[in-house]
C-alpha cells in the first residue's frame, strides 16, 4: 500500500473522504494528558489536524508520514510554531530521521491514529525497537487503529463471517460504501491482534493502562511507559 501515500491523487482522496472532526483530535490531547514540557510524536502525521492542535500545547511537536504532500500540507499549517514541524519518512526508517533533528528533546507523549495497519508485524516490532531509545521514561502512547480486540490476526479467516456482520451494524448505511476499503485493510493491510501490541509495547518498557475498543476490529490502546 505504500504507492497509495505516494499518489497525490490517492492521497487527496483519502483527506477528503476520511476527515476527522478537530474535536476528536482535542478529545485525544485531553486523553494523553498533554502538557507544556511534553515533546509529541505523531506516527503518520497526515496532513498535520493532531500536530495543528498540539503545537500550542506542547514544548516540541514533530510528526512523521510517507507522503511528501501530507508533509507539506502539515507543515504549511505548522509555519508560525518554531518548535514543530512534519519530516517526511517511512515508519521504519523513522528514529534514523528523528536523530538528525537537532536538539530534539526525549519523546514524552506518542500518538497514531489510522496509520500502523500498514505495517507487517515484524515492521511494526523494528520501528518500535528502534524509538525505543528514543522514548523518555513515564511517556504517555495512544495508538488508535484497526486492532483485533477478540483474536489475534492469524485467526482471522475463521472469525470473517463475524467480522462481517458487525461491520455492517458499526457503519448502517454507510457500510456498503465502506465496505471495500474495509475488505482491503483487513485482507491486504496488516491491523493486528491486541496481543501482539501488549507484548510489543511491554517490550519496549510500556505496560497498558486501558484498552478503548470502538469495536471488535478497531479502537485504542493507552500505555504508560516505566519510570
Amino acid at each position: 500500500m505504500e504507492e497509495n501515500w505516494l499518489n497525490d491523487d490517492y492521497v487527496r482522496y483519502y483527506n477528503n473522504s476520511y476527515q476527522t472532526p478537530q474535536e476528536e483530535f482535542a478529545a485525544y490531547l485531553k486523553l494523553l494528558s498533554i502538557s507544556s514540557e511534553d515533546t509529541v510524536l505523531d506516527l503518520g502525521c497526515g496532513n498535520g489536524d493532531f500536530l495543528e492542535l498540539a503545537a500550542p500545547e506542547t514544548k516540541c511537536a514533530i510528526g512523521v508520514d510517507i507522503s511528501p504532500l501530507q508533509v507539506s500540507l502539515a507543515n504549511e499549517r505548522l509555519r508560525q510554531f518554531p518548535h514543530a514541524t512534519a519530516i517526511c519518512t517511512d515508519f521504519v526508517s523513522c528514529a534514523a530521521a528523528l536523530r538528525q533533528q537537532n536538539g530534539l528533546p526525549p519523546i514524552t507523549a506518542i500518538f497514531s491514529r489510522k496509520a500502523l495497519h500498514h505495517l507487517t508485524d515484524p515492521e511494526k516490532h523494528a520501528m518500535l525497537q528502534a524509538l525505543a531509545p528514543l522514548i523518555a521514561p513515564e511517556a504517555k502512547l495512544y495508538i488508535e487503529d484497526g486492532i483485533f480486540f477478540k483474536f489475534e490476526r492469524g485467526h482471522i479467516q475463521e472469525n470473517m463471517n463475524e467480522l462481517l456482520e458487525e461491520c455492517a451494524q458499526y457503519y448502517g448505511k454507510a457500510w456498503e460504501q465502506k465496505r471495500g476499503d474495509l475488505l482491503n485493510s483487513f485482507l491486504n493491510e496488516h491491523p493486528t491482534g491486541i496481543g501482539f501490541w501488549t507484548q510489543e509495547l511491554e517490550a519496549i518498557g510500556f505496560k497498558v493502562t486501558e484498552l478503548r475498543p470502538r469495536s471488535s476490529f478497531y479502537g485504542g490502546i493507552l500505555a504508560k511507559k516505566s519510570k
